[in-house]
Order: C-alpha cells, then structure tokens, then sequence
C-alpha cells in the first residue's frame, strides 16, 4: 500500500541528514536491502527485531508478546532520547491486537516527544495512536500489476501507484481538509 515506501524513505533521509534512527520491527519484516536502496546509513540506524519462537497454536499470543515488547522498547528509546526519528511498524500486526495499545500508553508517548524534535513514525494497517496523533495519513496501492492475465508465477513485478490521502493533522490552526497525493515505487532488480 505503500506504508513501507514511506517509511524506507524516512530512514533514508534522516540518517542522510546525520541523524540517529531507530527502527522497532514487531513482524521480523524489515528487509535491509530496500532500506539500502532508499539511502539508509546502517551506522546510524538502531534495528531491534521484536521476534520470538513461533508456535503454531498460539500464533496470536505470540503477536501480542511481540507487540508489548515492541512498546516497552519504544518506551525506553524515547526516554532515552537523542534519535531524529524513532519508527515502529506494526504493519504486519492484525489491527484488532495493534489497536488494544491503552491510550494511556500512546498519551504517554506523546508526553516524553513532546520537549523532543524526535518523530516518532507509526506504521499500522489503520491509525492506531488515535487521538495523541499529530498526523495520519492514509496510503492505498492504485492501478492493477502488468500482465494480470499471465499466472502469478510468471508476472514481474516493476512498481506500484500509490494515493497518498492526508486524514487528520494538528500541525496547522486550519482544520485539515483531505488533501490527495499520488506516487509510484518502481522495483529494483537484485544483481
């Protein structure tokens, strides 16, 4: 949907700019050769993988663990402070468990960025820092993939289009007013 584009993309130029990044992956899915593409500086990139044994019969308890482990790091880094920007992704996480975050927890993140120039950057299928949220945007993946009538296996995936949509921000006095964007990732061949 683009979610991960936006993110690659703020790493990459943070740590271009000589900032110190952190990087909280709930899902194990963060993949250091898209970041490498996107520019990212790994000496000023702090990665910590929130990964524990999977088990097949309690695979949404173990999502669960993940995600509290994720939230007592995230805790740490921005008490901690000295980061630009401090990402958690949660976007291989269900909604129904990424949404049990109390409001009290984000209100709290909210608190301890707020003296900061930190950014603390959340990537979740749906917004999930409700309202302690300066801004939300929305990204949904447009258009269809080249040669949808050929099998899966023998497609080549080159990019995507993506629509940006601008849902809330506390930035400005004016109330937001939705505003669209539209950009396009193109694949990059490995070798």
């Amino acid at each position: 949907s683009g979610r991960t584009s936006v993110l690659l993309s703020a790493l990459g130029s943070a740590t271009k700019r000589g900032e110190f990044c952190a990087l909280i992956d709930t899902s194990d899915a963060f993949h250091p050769d898209s970041a490498a593409l996107a520019g990212t500086d790994f000496s000023r990139l702090l990665w910590v993988r929130c990964v524990e044994k999977r088990d097949r019969k309690n695979s949404g308890n173990i999502r669960c663990a993940a995600v509290e482990q994720a939230l007592r790091v995230l805790d740490l880094l921005l008490q901690a402070g000295g980061f630009g920007v401090v990402a958690i992704d949660f976007s291989d996480v269900p909604f129904q468990i990424a949404r049990r975050v109390p409001l009290a927890s984000w209100f709290r993140f909210q608190r301890a960025l707020e003296p900061t120039s930190t950014i603390l950057l959340v990537v979740a299928q749906a917004p999930c820092a409700q309202t302690c949220a300066s801004l939300v945007l929305r990204f949904q993946a447009r258009g269809t993939l080249p040669e949808a009538g050929l099998p899966a296996h023998c497609r080549i995936f080159e990019g995507m289009q993506i629509e940006g949509e601008l849902l809330r921000s506390r930035l400005t006095r004016k109330p937001a007013q939705s505003a669209h964007t539209t950009f396009r990732t193109q694949a990059m061949r490995a070798g």
